[in-house]
């Protein structure tokens, strides 16, 4: 496959556009350079570029050429987003990091490629091509860490030692690429993370940072039988004592994920995935912790906060009618109640509930008891309870049932008040 066909026509246009306006060379870097070598697929949504100058100011010009882009720009980092209809594009200086202490944000500065590619995390990730206005590439690969051995070797390497004290989110990053691509992390890479995990130096940092490596496992690509391997295998490495000392994964894992993918298309279908996976993650320590950890936000705070409540009491409530669950259902949201189905061994009662019994439709209205006499007012309420509570066990079929019933305790109701 060439270069130029492993991008769509609109990103070939805008790429060209780049290399005609930067007035310092662009290149192509990291994943994208990693995925063309490995003859994968592009991903047809985001292009990442990096320009020796100022990205800012090439974005600013290229949004004038595509103003139905939507322009963002982040001065601190030295880079810029343009957000097209079809895909993301990300524009970077090359830049240096230097971190202040271990695992803070990285302060930044204008470089070289070069210097650039020594801030990258993995030598496979490490690999760069410029890009001519031609769409041509150089015939070399800018390999400063012996990438492409890596690359044939199939192995994960961190770039230099220290990596992971200054950024502990590359451990999760080293388990990650290896599970996306079907490769090894190098023994070396792999002492040098169990070392730093065993310093504990990190242990229990949490933050925003880790919420979102937990997303990126549990992208559609990964989930659900990679998002699990990738989890097991930080378990294994006790790697998530970095966002919590109590964090754990369940067991059977894979088998939760699966169970989650299914409910969630069945009765959360415009609710998060990966949201709703991190819930499941998260229910594994106490809410507080998981707050205080950084991993949820939100609703699903209140979501897990009455998560352990719900399932002590399935074990209580699997023997009473269906009424009487739905009753006690009813009142929780509806992550909750999916959460629950996926993690408890009574998930039949909430099965039956989210199928038969949640969304049934009553024989009556409001407006028919008034139709047939009955006063405006509470009563109207209590009586739909209990046409609601005989139709779900059973005990009431039919319109014409429902309304006898309901002129008979009107009946009852007026002579209890003669």
């Amino acid at each position: 496959m060439s270069f130029r066909r492993f991008f769509s026509p609109q990103q070939q246009s805008v790429i060209t556009n780049i290399s005609l306006i930067a007035p310092d060379r662009v290149f192509a870097v990291g994943g994208i350079v990693r995925d063309y070598l490995l003859g994968k697929a592009p991903h047809p949504i985001d292009v990442d570029l990096v320009i020796e100058g100022d990205a800012i100011s090439v974005a600013e010009e290229l949004h004038r050429l595509y103003p139905q882009a939507r322009l963002q720009t982040y001065p601190k980092f030295l880079t810029a987003e343009l957000l097209f209809p079809e895909f993301t594009l990300d524009l970077a200086t090359a830049r240096s990091e230097l971190y202040a202490e271990p695992g803070a944000n990285p302060q930044v500065t204008a470089c070289s490629l070069l210097e650039d590619l020594e801030r990258r995390d993995f030598t496979v990730n490490a690999l760069a091509m410029a890009i001519k206005p031609d769409f041509r590439v150089d015939d070399c690969i800018i390999d400063r860490f012996n990438g492409l051995q890596d690359l044939d070797r199939k192995l994960i390497r961190v770039i230099r030692s220290g990596s992971f004290v200054e950024d502990p989110r590359r451990i999760f990053r080293a388990v990650r690429f290896a599970v996306k691509l079907g490769f090894e992390i190098a023994p070396d890479t792999l002492a040098e993370i169990r070392d730093t995990i065993a310093s504990n130096i990190h242990q229990g940092i949490g933050g925003s940072r880790f919420r979102s490596e937990l997303l990126y496992i549990f992208h559609p690509s990964f989930f659900p039988t990679r998002s699990a391997v990738i989890l097991q295998k930080l378990e294994q490495l006790q790697a998530l004592s970095c966002i919590h000392h109590n964090l754990h994964i369940p067991d059977r894992l894979s088998l939760l994920f699966r169970r989650l993918s299914r409910w969630h298309s069945y009765f959360l279908p415009d609710y998060s995935l990966r949201e709703l996976a991190l819930e499941l993650i998260a229910s594994n320590i106490k809410s507080q912790e998981a707050i205080a950890a950084g991993l949820i936000r939100g609703e699903a705070v209140k979501h897990l906060n009455r998560l352990p409540k719900l399932l002590a009491s399935l074990d209580q409530i699997k023997e009473l009618s269906p009424s009487q669950i739905f009753d006690h259902l009813h009142g929780y949201e509806l992550p909750t109640i999916v959460l629950a189905g996926v993690l408890s061994q009574h998930r039949r009662i909430i099965w039956q509930y989210l199928t038969r019994w949640r969304n049934f439709t009553p024989l009556v209205s409001g407006h028919d008891l008034q139709q047939w006499g009955c006063p405006r007012g509470k009563t109207i309420g209590i009586f739909l309870k209990q046409l609601r509570s005989l139709q779900l066990d059973g005990k009431l079929h039919h319109y014409q049932e429902a309304q006898n019933l309901v002129r008979t305790w009107l009946a009852q109701d007026n002579l209890a008040r003669l």
